[in-house]
């Protein structure tokens, strides 16, 4: 890749604030439901099963028809342009298909006889024709909504690669984030204003945003293609090659980081899951309190994440950063497994809370970025494609291991797997370390060159 220095500060920040802004629509709207779902239960005819298939339902095409491979392979092969296109497409369609699903004329058409009919599996079968279209609609705008994912890192890396890059991808991390408590807080009084206690209209309202997300998506592809023949200093991304793709399968390193994705990201959102299970039925803390406890974790994440990033594109250490969110997230299960228990502080919960959090502000922060140093340009997307694959997996399969063990041996067994699992993450960031000394990969080097 030639990195660019001719194109100005103000202009590469634009790029990323719009781009930032298409991933902020569209993670508003996988959360659009969320504040009203006892609405829709009431209404129409949803009980907790079925609402709970049709939240998985996002991550269907991209983990089982192995979408997220594929859009990364197509992102390396076929560009920018066909990418955003491929991707505004998919999140369009779901979109429109979810808000239909949720409408009279659905209701009374001959298609809902016909999807109410439909029998794939027994629960499914069980589930109203609503909850079923509706899912297949958040089925291929979660397809759509990932692929944009994937081309909206691999753009930032082009614009950022020997800049500001962690900074960069933090601050798309933050939209995204601010994206999901939007839709679960000022959206629904937005639409509560607009459309009083209309279900159809908070979907509508989050059509419109998802529809100038696209379009600046549309714009930013073409602009890309624009300077790519125009300008005789424009960042050229390298395309797919067979060698980039061999070269990063075989990187020790490469596989160090998609085990530490996947073990890190499992405790991270399993352990919360659970944490919040066990808090209310095995802990006796009221559910209200637990839900205000959790703020604290995107919320810390967000203030510190911009400061964390400026360190590792001046001052580099990633990789010892990672291992220090490791140690904090084991800290973290270890209050939680053996202090909380027994003297049910609440100073010990908000206190493992806050560990956790910075855990999290630090080790995507600095994970993201390092992982473009060993990974060839010809390949990113698909690279980013199969960690984000893999990641998925462990979410979909750690749950259920888990699962097993709090229902079989308790609150304190399943804890006491997530506290070996941290130890697991840190043993990880060691080896990182280790490998980075020994062969030189470079990945305690600063971003800024």
């Amino acid at each position: 890749m030639v990195i660019n220095t001719h194109y100005s500060w103000t202009k590469r920040w634009g790029i990323l604030l719009l781009l930032s802004f298409v991933m902020f629509t569209g993670y508003l709207f996988i959360d659009i439901l969320s504040p009203i779902n006892t609405w829709v239960e009431y209404i129409y005819g949803w009980d907790d099963d079925v609402y709970g298939m049709y939240a998985s339902s996002e991550l269907f095409l991209n983990v089982f028809l192995l979408f997220l491979i594929i859009g990364g392979f197509l992102l390396d092969k076929k560009g920018t342009r066909f990418m955003a296109r491929l991707t505004g497409a998919f999140m369009l369609t779901g979109a429109l298909i979810e808000l239909y699903a949720f409408t009279d004329s659905f209701e009374n058409s001959w298609l809902h006889t016909v999807i109410d009919k439909v029998y794939i599996s027994h629960s499914i079968s069980l589930m109203p024709a609503s909850a079923k279209l509706a899912s297949l609609g958040f089925m291929i705008f979660g397809a759509g909504l990932e692929g944009a994912g994937l081309l909206v890192m691999r753009c930032i890396v082009k614009w950022f690669e020997g800049k500001e890059l962690a900074l960069a991808l933090g601050i798309e991390t933050i939209l995204c984030r601010l994206g999901v408590i939007c839709s679960t807080t000022i959206i629904p009084k937005i639409s509560n204003i607009i459309f009083p206690y209309s279900i159809l209209g908070l979907i509508f309202i989050g059509v419109l945003i998802v529809l100038i997300g696209i379009s600046l998506l549309m714009f930013y592809s073409y602009y890309d293609n624009k300077i790519s023949i125009s300008s005789p200093y424009a960042i050229q991304a390298e395309r797919f090659t067979t060698k980039g793709l061999k070269k990063t399968l075989q990187s020790k390193v490469f596989w160090i980081f998609v085990l530490l994705c996947i073990c890190y990201y499992a405790l991270l959102y399993c352990g919360q899951a659970f944490l919040s299970k066990a808090l209310v039925q095995d802990l006796g803390y009221d559910e209200g309190f637990v839900s205000k406890v959790w703020l604290f974790l995107p919320t810390i994440a967000i203030v510190l994440s911009p400061f964390l990033c400026s360190i590792f594109d001046i001052w580099g250490r990633t990789i010892s950063f990672i291992l220090v969110g490791g140690i904090l997230t084991f800290l973290y299960f270890l209050i939680i497994t053996f202090i909380l228990p027994a003297y049910h502080s609440n100073f010990a919960l908000y206190l493992a809370i806050s560990l956790l959090s910075l855990s999290y502000a630090i080790i995507p922060a600095a994970m993201w970025p390092t992982v473009t140093k060993v990974v060839d340009r010809s390949v990113l997307g698909s690279a980013y494609g199969l960690m984000f694959w893999l990641q998925n997996i462990g979410l979909f399969c750690f749950p259920i291991a888990f699962g097993g063990i709090y229902f079989k041996f308790g609150y304190k067994a399943a804890f006491i797997s997530f506290v070996l699992l941290s130890i697991a993450t840190i043993l990880l960031s060691i080896l990182l370390l280790l490998e980075d000394k020994n062969n030189k990969h470079e990945l305690e080097l600063p971003n800024i060159r």
